[in-house]
């Protein structure tokens, strides 16, 4: 019988080391070894049906923990990422067209440059006979001249104005998005809250050895924690939707 007892105990403590994978029980994690082996001790004092229901409770609470980490994980790099994508469409944004508005600036300053002589020498003889029709009409043409590169340079300048309107508009989209992550957020909370104070009672509950209601317990805990999961995968859906936005954003800028 001694025996029977002692193989049952080392066939429970081999399923419930293997339930609970190396990362989880890591220092970052609430599943230390010593928390493991007060579960093994209250699973052996309990009967079968409970033994088992402790037994796997465990072990999906450990699963649960493990993809919520790795939630978490992903919640960050994605949030990072677009954090660091924004910042660079931001920029982006700022030297649309500035070839193309520089190259109209220096065409009109080059234009203005090469009248300004015959400006200066008709402004020294308008109002006299030196003044003939011919330096008029030219006089006339070049400031036409300078007037058509001012309203192609205006117009440019419109153009890149509004191109970056357009992206910002775009990019506006995300405050909505913040607005909800940060309300998904509080929501995560809730259960996270309730978790915490379970978990304490989970402990006492396995120092006292209390089979049945550290069962209830770790139910509970599984329970609060598919929660959690729940809120955060809402969470990184809502991250994806600003990656979707700061895409579309991206893809208005106009290639070089």
């Amino acid at each position: 019988m001694n025996l029977n007892k002692s193989m049952a105990a080392i066939v429970l403590a081999a399923v419930l080391a293997a339930s609970v994978p190396s990362s989880v029980m890591g220092s970052t994690s609430q599943l230390t070894d010593s928390l493991k082996l007060s579960v093994e001790k209250a699973a052996a004092l309990a009967d079968a049906p409970l033994k088992s229901r402790i037994i796997s409770s465990f072990s999906e609470l450990s699963s649960l923990l493990t993809q919520e980490s790795a939630l978490d994980g992903t919640i960050k790099n994605v949030h990072y990422g677009n954090e660091e994508a924004v910042i660079a469409v931001r920029k982006q944004i700022t030297v649309i067209d500035a070839d193309k508005v520089a190259q109209l600036e220096t065409k009109l300053q080059m234009t203005k440059d090469k009248y300004k002589p015959m400006f200066v020498l008709y402004s020294s003889v308008s109002g006299t006979k030196a003044a003939t029709a011919e330096i008029r009409l030219a006089v006339q043409l070049a400031r036409e001249d300078i007037k058509l590169k001012e309203k192609q340079l205006k117009a440019a300048k419109d153009e890149k104005a509004k191109k970056i309107k357009d992206i910002r508009v775009i990019l506006s989209g995300i405050d909505s998005v913040k607005v909800q992550i940060k309300s998904a957020k509080s929501a995560v909370d809730i259960p996270k809250k309730r978790y915490s104070a379970e978990w304490s009672d989970f402990k006492q509950l396995l120092k006292k050895k209390d089979a049945k209601r550290t069962a209830d317990s770790l139910s509970a805990l599984v329970s609060l924690t598919r929660q959690v999961i729940e809120q955060k995968k809402g969470i990184n859906t809502l991250e994806t939707k600003i990656s979707g936005i700061i895409a579309k954003a991206k893809a208005q800028i106009p290639a070089k």
